[in-house]
């Protein structure tokens, strides 16, 4: 199970700025007769995967697990940028502009959904909602995909400082998920699976 808080630390942990966003948008995108498929490699990433492709490119860049970022950011346009450093002994970062220099290029390759930065707590109505939709739907979209994740039982839905019906989060966190590194089946998945219904998605709901 993933929990919000622990994700949010995370993310602060490494001076991160979250914003939280939903999906509608996409799926309109890509449901519109009058528009063509866009490349998964060209598609824009949403926020909750944007550190996923950090830590790709930062292993891409050959950088070991003592570098973390000084800071992040995303401008009107998605385009994400972020500064590099070392941890010392007392857990301070270093800046590093050999190492941002050489991965700034990886992460300003793709662009950021931008979407509604709001979020909410759900209703206890809406979490039994979301439960029998990711039994579903959401569960039966990913497993055809190759990402077949266990869905928490229902008692994990209805406590309020979870959010475990993001399966696709829980399967990149877990030992197996870190056996699939190429981002794009990731992103794939994500984009055609969203973690929450639309409809409660565009009422504010996040994952």
């Amino acid at each position: 199970m993933r929990r919000r808080s622990h994700l949010v630390a995370a993310l602060a942990a490494g001076g991160v700025v979250a914003l939280c966003v939903g999906v509608p948008g996409v799926a309109m995108a890509m449901a519109s007769p009058r528009s063509s498929p866009v490349p998964i490699e060209q598609a824009a990433i949403p926020e909750d995967m944007v550190w996923s492709w950090v830590s790709q490119c930062v292993e891409q860049a050959g950088l070991g697990p003592n570098f973390g970022t000084t800071s992040f950011s995303v401008n009107a346009d998605g385009v994400m940028t972020a500064e590099f450093g070392t941890w010392d002994d007392e857990g301070n970062v270093i800046p590093d502009d050999a190492a941002t220099a050489l991965v700034s290029g990886c992460i300003g390759s793709r662009t950021m959904i931008p979407m509604n930065d709001t979020w909410r707590q759900t209703t206890l109505a809406e979490r039994l909602a979301i439960y029998d939709w990711t039994i579903r739907e959401q569960h039966p979209c990913l497993a055809v995909r190759g990402i077949d994740v266990r869905v928490p039982p229902l008692q994990e839905f209805l406590r309020e400082d979870a959010v475990p019906w993001y399966l696709l989060q829980q399967y990149m966190w877990s030992a197996s998920g870190g056996l699939v590194d190429d981002f794009d089946v990731l992103l794939e998945a994500r984009l055609a699976c969203p973690p929450v219904p639309a409809s409660l998605a565009a009422r504010g709901v996040g994952w």
